[in-house]
């Protein structure tokens, strides 16, 4: 049962960053920069179908696995057969008497208009507008952001100042991992996509260039909120030593810093090289050797998930025995 909840989790955060990361990626980087470079129509075309493509997936995927979450906390609350938290009603007074039911109850509207939005955008075809943008931006960000009302973070909002705090900064934690870790395949594919047009090679080094610096903010985003949630749920060096949850908590801080190192390889070496070399063949090297790079990013932040599911089960308190020794 835990393990089918940890794996659950993954999946629902995998699914709920990709669709953030996409949605991002698309309307402050893609599109702009499509439109800026006036790219081929049948480039474009194929590179937003793509887009909407992992939008969409992740968003139902995200739907099934929060459904699935839901029913996992029920049964593990209830304690009865699967077949009973369906239909006798536990389900129902998850979802109605708990915050989390509660929480899990708005983020289920936020698919929804999330789907519609989407929806209405490739009826009208694309370009958006900018009302539209923001509202699809808002939507994304508070799909992710929610994801803190299931978190440690969610058990200490109402104790006092300091649990508000938390809650911020997990919500802004989580928006800004989802900005870049969610944005890496969509950016891979796009560098895919105008990688066989000579003529593309602008779109690619304006998304670059921007995705460089929505790398940037994020990552600072990331260290700032992350150092103090650290802070606020361990306390102590001691904690972060002697307990499992802490120990998870530096592999995961250890890989994060893997992700940086590469982000920085990418954007010392291979950013300078796509943006400023005139030959297309070096343009296209330096586009490639990005791309893998991305890939290798969001593979990294896929074991980071696995462990951010694991420590959302786990107690982040030292044991008592060890308080005695």
């Amino acid at each position: 049962m835990t393990d089918l909840l940890i794996l659950i989790r993954v999946f629902h955060f995998a699914s709920t960053i990709s669709v953030v990361g996409a949605t991002f990626f698309a309307l402050i980087i893609a599109e702009p920069a499509l439109r800026a470079t006036n790219a081929q129509h049948d480039v474009a075309a194929l590179a937003r179908c793509r887009f909407s493509r992992i939008i969409w997936i992740s968003l139902v995927a995200a739907a099934i696995s929060g459904a699935g979450w839901l029913i996992l906390l029920a049964r593990q609350l209830s304690g009865l057969p699967m077949e009973a938290v369906l239909f006798d009603g536990p389900l129902w007074n998850v979802l109605v008497q708990t915050d989390f039911g509660q929480a899990w109850t708005a983020r289920f509207a936020l698919v929804v208009l999330i789907a519609a939005v989407l929806g209405f955008y490739e009826f009208r075809q694309w370009p958006h507008s900018c009302w539209g943008d923001a509202l699809m931006g808002l939507l994304a960000a508070g799909l992710v952001g929610t994801l803190a009302l299931a978190g440690h973070a969610a058990a200490n909002m109402d104790s006092d100042i300091k649990g508000m705090i938390h809650i911020v900064a997990d919500t802004f934690h989580l928006i800004a991992a989802a900005a870049w870790v969610g944005a890496l395949v969509p950016f891979a594919v796009l560098l895919r996509t105008v990688s066989d047009n000579q003529t593309s090679i602008a779109v690619a080094r304006f998304a670059t260039s921007r995705f460089s610096v929505l790398g940037v903010a994020s990552v600072g985003i990331i260290v700032m909120t992350g150092v103090f949630n650290s802070w606020i749920l361990t306390g102590s060096v001691h904690a972060l030593i002697a307990t499992e949850y802490g120990q998870l908590l530096l592999l995961k801080i250890a890989l994060f810093l893997v992700m940086v190192l590469v982000a920085a390889i990418n954007r010392l070496r291979f950013t300078p090289r796509l943006l400023q070399d005139l030959e297309y063949a070096s343009a296209q090297n330096a586009s490639r050797q990005l791309r893998r790079n991305a890939i290798i990013e969001a593979m990294i932040g896929i074991i980071i998930l696995v462990i951010v599911a694991i420590l959302g089960i786990m107690s982040p308190e030292i044991p008592e025995m060890d308080n005695n020794q």
